[in-house]
C-alpha cells in the first residue's frame, strides 16, 4: 500500500522555483520604483550625474528582466505546469516586461534631464518639438 504525498519531489522543486521567481519579481519592482523616484528627482534638480547613474541602472533592470523570463520559460519547458501554475508563470512574464518598460521610461526621463541641462536656450523652460 503506497501513501500519496501532497507534493511529489518534482512539485516541491517547482513550487520552490516559482516562489523564488515571485520574490525576484518583487526585487525588480523595488529597483524600478527607486529608479523612478530618482529619475523624477534628477529631472527636477537637473542633475546630470544622477541621470547617468539611472542610465547605467537601466542595464541592470534589462538583465534582470531577461533572467526572470529565461527562468520562467525554463520552468514551463521542464516542469509541465498545470493550468493555474502556467497562468502564474505567464503573469510573471507580463509583469517583468511591464517593469522593464517602466525602467526604460526612467531612462527616458533622465535623457530629457541631460538634454535640458546641456541646452543653454532652455533656461528652465521645457522645449517643445515642432512637427
Amino acid at each position: 500500500m503506497s501513501t500519496t504525498r501532497t507534493h511529489p519531489r518534482s512539485r516541491v522543486h517547482f513550487h520552490r522555483e516559482t516562489a523564488s521567481l515571485r520574490s525576484e519579481v518583487l526585487v525588480l519592482g523595488s529597483i524600478v520604483e527607486k529608479a523612478t523616484l530618482r529619475a523624477v528627482e534628477a529631472l527636477r534638480q537637473r542633475d546630470v550625474a544622477a541621470a547617468r547613474a539611472i542610465d547605467a541602472e537601466d542595464a541592470l533592470i534589462n538583465r534582470k528582466r531577461f533572467d526572470l523570463e529565461e527562468a520562467s520559460m525554463l520552468l514551463m519547458a521542464t516542469q509541465q505546469p498545470m493550468a493555474s501554475d502556467l497562468r502564474q508563470l505567464a503573469a510573471i512574464l507580463h509583469v517583468v516586461t511591464d517593469l522593464e518598460r517602466m525602467g526604460g521610461l526612467c531612462r527616458g526621463y533622465t535623457c530629457r534631464s541631460s538634454r535640458e541641462v546641456r541646452s543653454p536656450e532652455s533656461n528652465g523652460r521645457h522645449s517643445r518639438r515642432r512637427r
